[in-house]
This record gives structure tokens, C-alpha cells and sequence, in this order.
């Protein structure tokens, strides 16, 4: 037997083939007759159809661990109930302040809204598109987010490549959830206000403060996203990983004469090739590739700082109008509160430039190092295409495209990514 019939073996698992030949080893029968044994075989085989099309739930399958199984579908349950819990528990309220000398003298909440309130308050002021902009990314999609996860967890399947493809896709989707928590953290910096009603002496603050509901789901949204991460990483594992690593064992095996040849395709599979080879690219594609991410990620950089909104404060004296981008949004959240330090509001202008200016420049930089590196083996490939793969799921500049008119410069980074994520999908993993 060839080194090329070892590895079309190892690349498509035969298990009715493998069992039949452990039985004709324990039988004890001649070399000859399992040389015909085995003729007769691949002959029934190749006309008989399959004994099953559809493979078993991941929740039922037991190449998983117990404690896998049963720990995703928990974690997603927890998931939704802290989800249901956070949008009808409250999110933000509206205060008002009053400093004297410094101190504050009095405080007094004017408005307290929960998620599923707060479009209901949208409607009511006749903020129609908003309003249901809102009620479907931030109520409707989460829920159906999960709903999808865990159907992809119970649910049997026929086409392991096309369930790989429905994750993807949900796993991408994930980041709609973020709309609130974007919408939030602009108000909060945008509409504080401090009117002077004493000269240098006594102030009025008006300030928007998040409340448990609010940090409640970010992090059910963190959650629902890690869920569909962990799912597609073992639904992998189990089609790409283990089911070959499995059938090679079992080659080896009952063919000791194939060890050398199982060996080669093995170190064959480390080789260092990069993407060009493994993916069969042209030059000028990899040229095109490595020069659009390069250009994408000094336009990213520059639109970060571009305004993206502005806001108008109007009193009976005068009237103020401020400018915002990305990053001066950033900044600005410690000052959207009384205390700069506040735990709380150092966890959101974490998240706010973790979601928004990080992971979209992890994603870029990894992506130019996947192209740009000629001798990387596959298994690297792989775990760098994984980690751009994850944080394209948690870059949220897709959503300013369709919020702000301002965010246009980010066109061209997201639309490339989504091609040079289209070309690395079709060959990692393999």
C-alpha cells in the first residue's frame, strides 16, 4: 500500500472498514484470504449507501465529556435568565445633583428605565425608527441569539459543515447585542449637564448612571458570545481533530507496515507551507490582500478620531454644540460621572475601547499576520485564524455603519475583512 492510499484513508474515516478488519485479525485467516476479505469489502462498500446520514446532538454525543455536555447547556440557561433579569431590572436612571462648595448637598432621581421600558419611553416620545431599532437588536436578537446556540447544541445533524456554518454565522451576529450598551454609553457622555446657579458656589449636575440591569447584560451579551465560541470550538474539535486523530490510531494499528507512510502524512500536515501554498493563492492576491489590510488599518486609526456625532445644549444665555468621535467618547466616560473613579465606570470605558477600538485592530493585525507570514504551519494558522475569527465577533464598528453617517471611513477595513474572512473559512480549518 502507497503513502497516497494512507492518506485518503486518514482523510476520509471508514469506520464500517476499520471494524470489519479488527474481526478478520482475530479470526486468525490467511494473508490471502483477507486480501479477498477485504477486495469484497471495499467492493460492498462502494455500492451499498451509507448506514446513517445524520450524526447525534453534541449534547448526546459522548466523545464529549459529561461535564462539557451538560456544563454548555447550563451556561446557557443561566445565560437567558440573567438576560430576562436584566432587561426588566434597572438600567439606567437620570439624576439630579446639586453641589455646593464641592459637596453634594442634595440628590434627587428623575427618571429610572429598565431595557424593555426604555423603548416603550422611545415610543411614547414618537422616536419611532429608534424604538424599534432598539426593541429588535437589544430584546428580540439576544433571545433568539440563545435560542439558536442551544439548538445547535440539542439539535442532531446530517452536515457537520453546514452546522459549522450555521454557528458561524450566529457567532458573528452576536455583536448586535452591544446596540444598547453603545447607545447608553453615548448618552451618558453626551447628555450630562451642569448649570452654574450660584457663581462658583452652588451647581446643578445632571447625570445618566447605570445600574445593575445595565451591567447585567453586558454580561449576559459577554456570555450568549462565549456560548457559541465554546460550541463551534467543540463541534471542531470533534470533525476536525478528533474523528482523524481517532481513524489514524486505528490505521496504524491493524497496518504496522503503514507506519512510516502514517508518519510522513502527519509531518506532511506540520509542514511549514503558510497560506499561499495551503490555499493554492496567487501572488497578486496575497500582494492585494497585505496592502488593503495594511491601508484598512491606518484608515481605521484615522477614523477613530473623526466625529461621529454632535450634541446641542441650548439655555436662555447661550448655546453649546460639542463633537464626539470613538475615541473622545472614550475618554469623556469617566467625566460623564460624579466620581472619575467609580468602578463601574471604569468597566465601561474599558468595554468601550476593548469592543471599539481593539478588537477591530486585533482582527486586522492578525488577519496581516496570517497573510503576510510565508512559513507558518497549519496548526498555527489555525489558532491565529480562531483568535481573528473571535474578535470579529467582538468588534462592534459594524454597528456605527449603520448608526452614524460620520462612520463611513470604516468601510473599506469591514468590508475587506469580511473577504479576506470568506477566503481563510474555505481553507482553516481543514
Amino acid at each position: 500500500m502507497t503513502t497516497k492510499d494512507v492518506e485518503e484513508e486518514v482523510s476520509v474515516p471508514d469506520a464500517t472498514s476499520v471494524a470489519k478488519s479488527d474481526e478478520k485479525q482475530e479470526g486468525g485467516t490467511d494473508a490471502n484470504s483477507n486480501s479477498n476479505n477485504i477486495t469484497d469489502d471495499n467492493e460492498e462498500n462502494a455500492v451499498a449507501p451509507p448506514a446513517t446520514n445524520k450524526f447525534t446532538s453534541h449534547m448526546r454525543n459522548e466523545l464529549h465529556p459529561a461535564y462539557v455536555r451538560w456544563g454548555i447547556l447550563f451556561f446557557l440557561l443561566g445565560t437567558f435568565v440573567l438576560l430576562v433579569c436584566a432587561d426588566f431590572g434597572s438600567g439606567v436612571t437620570a439624576e439630579s445633583i446639586l453641589i455646593q462648595d464641592g459637596e453634594i448637598v442634595d440628590r434627587i432621581e428623575i427618571l429610572n428605565v429598565s431595557v424593555v421600558s426604555s423603548v416603550g419611553k422611545l415610543w411614547e416620545a414618537e422616536s419611532y425608527p429608534l424604538a424599534i431599532f432598539i426593541a429588535i437588536t437589544s430584546i428580540g436578537w439576544p433571545y433568539i441569539k440563545l435560542a439558536l446556540a442551544t439548538l445547535a447544541w440539542l439539535a442532531p445533524y446530517s452536515n457537520p459543515r453546514r452546522r459549522e456554518f450555521f454557528i458561524e454565522i450566529i457567532d458573528a451576529l452576536g455583536k448586535w447585542s452591544f446596540v444598547d450598551i453603545m447607545v447608553l454609553v453615548e448618552i451618558m457622555v453626551a447628555f450630562r449637564s451642569s448649570q452654574e446657579l450660584v457663581t462658583d458656589v452652588l451647581f446643578i449636575e445632571i447625570i445618566i448612571v447605570a445600574q445593575w440591569g445595565f451591567y447585567g447584560f453586558v454580561a449576559a451579551t459577554i456570555m450568549s458570545l462565549s456560548s457559541t465560541h465554546i460550541i463551534l470550538h467543540y463541534h471542531r474539535k470533534l470533525h476536525y481533530h478528533q474523528m482523524v486523530n481517532t481513524t489514524s490510531t486505528t490505521i496504524i494499528a491493524d497496518n504496522v507496515e503503514l507506519g512510516d507512510s502514517t508518519s510522513s502524512a502527519s509531518d506532511k500536515n506540520e509542514e511549514k507551507r503558510g497560506m499561499k501554498i495551503l490555499g493554492g493563492l496567487s501572488n497578486g492576491f496575497m500582494v492585494s490582500a497585505i496592502a488593503c489590510l495594511v491601508v484598512s488599518i491606518i484608515v481605521f486609526l484615522a477614523g477613530v478620531t473623526v466625529p461621529s456625532f454632535e450634541v446641542t445644549a441650548t439655555n436662555p444665555q447661550a448655546s453649546k454644540t460639542d463633537s464626539y468621535s470613538i475615541a473622545s467618547i472614550g475618554m469623556a466616560i469617566p467625566e460623564a460621572y460624579i466620581d472619575p473613579s467609580h468602578a463601574g465606570t471604569r468597566f465601561i470605558q474599558f468595554m468601550w475601547f476593548f469592543l471599539g477600538i481593539a478588537m477591530p485592530l486585533l482582527c486586522s493585525v492578525l488577519f496581516l499576520v496570517l497573510y503576510a507570514t510565508p512559513s507558518l504551519s497549519k496548526k498555527w494558522m489555525e489558532i491565529i485564524f480562531t483568535s481573528a475569527e473571535i474578535a470579529f465577533a467582538w468588534r462592534y464598528v459594524d454597528l456605527s455603519l449603520v448608526r452614524e453617517n460620520a462612520h463611513l471611513c470604516f468601510c473599506p477595513a469591514v468590508i475587506l475583512i469580511r473577504v479576506i474572512f470568506g477566503s481563510c473559512i474555505s481553507i482553516l480549518p481543514s
